[in-house]
Order: structure tokens, then C-alpha cells, then sequence
């Protein structure tokens, strides 16, 4: 892959990418593609400090550094989408705008939507990513405001499972009943998952049992930089 990075604030920023490991049979290699500033300050506080405008400019880098990636190995990536893009109806033309523009298919990650929106304005996004020829995910399920109840009534293509939740696992079984509820709703609602925050042998050996059969954790594979990332034999 032929990197490029970005200068931000007098900061580079360089795309990294994290592999999903799909135990189904023929499945799409897919991964995370996220972007990492070169700076002493936290990842977290950099990019919490950026404008909306800004947060933009690093999400359209990114569909450049997808399409790169979709060209040279056939993965495809997934993409958070800050809060703060979604924030203005400007902010929200202007994403629409880059998704059609973008030169290969991505999935859009959403951890947070505008707090005054409800199911009908979500799923209405949700259908203009996917008339661009997109996906969507639900980020970070489990601890964020979207619960059980409400998952049906999305239409997100995939949910990914926050690593905090799966970390939790080896507390219990009041913790694994859970996690078991989140499976029968994700899948009741009829879409796919990643499952974040694996990294043991006896968690995945776990979720397997459960049903679950796609991955996102130490335990695999770690971020690296997006310039390294080879098309799986």
C-alpha cells in the first residue's frame, strides 16, 4: 500500500489498520482502519480537541487510505465516523457527500449519533450510506446509549461489541449471560458482529460456543501501520 499521510495542526498522522479474524468459511477479510496522530499528547485528547471541519478532513483521508487499501489487497475497512461531523446539517452534507464520492466500498462505524435524533432519523442516515453502496456499524454496544431494546428497530448492518463488555467475561457468569443476550439480540435482529477486546485463548474459545464467529482483539492480530497491511494468502 502506497501510504500517504496527513499534516494536522502541525501533527502527522499516519493510517493504521487492525484485521478481523472471521472464523466463517469464505468470509471477506476485513479490518479496522483508524488513524493515529505522531505526538506526545493522547490519541484521546488530540482528536477531542479537534473542529468538526477537521474531523472531517481526517474521514476523507481515510476513504482515500481505504481505497488504496481495497485496491492493493481486496480488504476491505471500516471507519469511525466522529460525533462531532454529525453534529450540523453542513457537517452531515458534507459527510454525505464524501461517502459518494469515495473510490471503493467502506463500512462506516457510528459510536454516537446527535442526542436529539431519534430511530427514524438514524435509520434514515443509515439508508443514504447504503444508497451510496456503503455498510454501517453500531460501535461500541454494550456501553453506549443504544440497548437490547432499541437494536431491532435500527438498521445497521453490523454491531460491534465494546471491548470493555467482552473484557468482563472472566468475572462471572452474571457477565456471560449477558454477552449471551447481546448474541441472541444482535443476531434476532438479523445482523452481523464483530466481537472487540479479545485477547485469550479462553475467551475466544468461549464466544465460539456462544456462536459468535468475528473477532477484533490482541489476541489476533495488532494495529499496524496501513503501509505493511498484505492481502491474506
Amino acid at each position: 500500500m502506497r501510504t500517504t499521510h496527513l499534516r494536522l495542526r502541525d501533527v502527522q498522522v499516519d493510517p493504521y489498520f487492525q484485521r478481523y479474524f472471521d472464523t466463517r468459511p469464505l468470509a471477506p477479510v476485513r479490518g479496522e482502519l483508524f488513524s493515529r496522530p505522531d505526538t506526545r499528547q493522547p490519541t484521546e485528547q488530540f482528536f477531542a480537541e479537534l473542529r468538526p471541519d477537521e474531523h472531517l478532513q481526517v474521514l476523507t483521508w481515510l476513504l482515500d487510505a481505504a481505497a488504496q487499501l481495497f485496491d492493493d489487497t481486496g480488504m476491505r475497512s471500516s471507519i469511525n465516523v466522529d460525533a462531532a461531523i454529525m453534529s450540523t446539517q453542513r457537517g452531515r452534507n458534507e459527510f454525505l457527500r464524501a461517502a459518494g464520492m469515495a473510490a471503493s466500498p467502506v463500512t462506516f462505524e457510528f459510536a454516537e449519533m446527535p442526542e436529539e435524533w431519534g430511530v427514524d432519523d438514524i435509520n434514515r442516515l443509515l439508508l443514504q450510506i447504503r444508497e451510496r453502496e456503503h455498510e454501517t456499524a453500531l460501535d461500541n454496544f454494550g456501553r453506549g446509549v443504544i440497548d437490547i431494546e432499541q437494536l431491532g428497530d435500527l438498521r445497521y448492518d453490523t454491531v460491534k461489541i465494546a471491548g470493555a463488555v467482552t473484557m468482563e467475561l472472566e468475572r462471572g457468569p452474571e457477565y456471560q449471560e449477558r454477552m449471551e443476550r447481546l448474541h441472541d439480540a444482535i443476531t434476532g435482529a438479523g445482523m452481523q458482529h464483530v466481537v472487540q477486546g479479545v485477547e485469550s485463548q479462553s475467551t475466544f474459545q468461549w464466544l465460539q460456543e456462544v456462536g459468535f464467529t468475528t473477532f477484533q482483539g490482541y489476541w489476533f492480530s495488532i494495529p499496524a501501520p496501513a503501509e505493511g497491511v498484505v492481502a491474506r494468502d
